[in-house]
């Protein structure tokens, strides 16, 4: 048995998850029934030779009954899985499951592990170009499907794609290969959230390994009836590689942020930095002590983490992220006057005699 997450899972297990999109729909804005038929049969095939080792087909169906339908802008979940294998054939259940946005639900925390999303696709001649390698465009709409989806179990509502970064082509795939592709939400700011991407390749060959062939961090916001950025919930992240999750997709906003202001700036108007010399030294000197206090006394810095009592604080503001490290440690103020001001004296500091507070800002 194959595990996730804790929960085992049967080796025939087969997951995929669709967004419907209006070119999936009906006349009446409805999923229409060859295309979930399409989904359905493509996913039973998967779940069929991952029992037997090699391709099969589909030889028929029971009765089907359509008791619900389903909208334009909802999440399709499908799970197959082989019931019973017999001398020629085998008998497959599938499992369909229908998200339905709850609007309004944005307060509170998510668990990063319910934004969690794994889903198959199999490439087919017309994903592929004259030499039978898939369209890069093709396997870049299968990812933003499956982010979308993460970001919308964190968000409840039909979130927005503003920023790809760091797409990576590892990798190609061919006609007749399988691709999982994996998303979750990686961390949420105060209006936007980045979900992590990746996907992995292989044939139906027994034996072979995955390949790893693309990955991406997708950058999403939800906006509301008048096109205004809204509050998103926070998130909680899984411990080991969630919380590193956590933490650089903090260090890759941080990145965005400083390379938008610098292309945004027009230098032959507003310069990025003054240029130092003798004569305004003290001019700068004040105006970086007194930006620091304005700084510190804003009342909306939200605390990321606490490692070893030393507490990291983010703020957003605008068009920047500041961060600010607060440790506290005893130490005499005179000493710690001459501590700070020569930087080959830093390692000296652990002479403990009065309680202060110091504080590191990176904007």
């Amino acid at each position: 048995m194959a595990s996730i997450n804790g929960d085992v899972r049967n080796p025939t297990e087969v997951r995929m998850s669709q967004m419907v999109l209006p070119c999936h729909a009906n006349h009446r804005g409805q999923l229409s029934t060859g295309q979930l038929l399409k989904w359905i049969d493509t996913a039973a095939c998967l779940s069929a030779e991952r029992h037997a080792g090699c391709p099969c087909v589909t030889a028929s169906m029971d009765d089907i009954y359509f008791e619900q339908t389903i909208s334009v802008g909802q999440v399709v979940n499908l799970k197959t899985k082989v019931n019973r294998a017999f001398n020629s054939s085998m008998e497959f259940s599938c499992m369909q499951i229908v998200e339905r946005s709850r609007e309004g639900e944005m307060n509170g925390e998510v668990l990063a592990q319910k934004t969690r999303v794994e889903s198959v696709e199999l490439v087919l001649p017309p994903h592929a170009n004259h030499q039978g390698n898939t369209f890069g465009g093709q396997i870049m709409a299968w990812m933003e499907n499956i982010a979308t989806i993460a970001a919308s179990r964190l968000c409840h509502a039909h979130p927005t794609l503003k920023v790809i970064e760091m797409f990576h082509f590892r990798g190609p795939s061919q006609v007749g290969d399988r691709l999982i592709l994996k998303a979750i939400v990686n961390n949420a700011f105060k209006d936007s959230m980045e979900v992590g991407v990746c996907v992995e390749a292989f044939c139906h060959d027994v034996g072979v390994p995955r390949r790893h062939i693309n990955s991406a961090f997708m950058t999403f916001v939800v906006l509301d009836e008048n096109n205004h950025t809204c509050i998103l919930p926070r998130i909680k992240p899984e411990t080991g590689d969630g919380e590193r999750r956590y933490r650089e997709a903090i260090a890759r906003r941080k990145i965005r942020l400083d390379r938008k202001y610098v292309i945004s700036c027009n230098q032959s108007e507003v310069p990025l930095s003054v240029p130092w010399d003798p004569c305004n030294q003290v001019y700068l000197s004040y105006n970086n002590v007194s930006a620091l206090k304005m700084l510190v006394s804003k009342t909306d810095w939200v605390l990321a983490s606490e490692i070893n009592k030393v507490h990291l604080y983010t703020l957003e503001d605008g068009k920047f992220l500041s961060f600010k490290v607060e440790i506290t440690v005893s130490i005499d103020a005179r000493q710690t006057f001459n501590l700070l001001s020569d930087m080959s004296r830093r390692r000296n500091a652990s002479s403990c005699k009065k309680w202060m507070r110091t504080m590191l800002f990176i904007t």
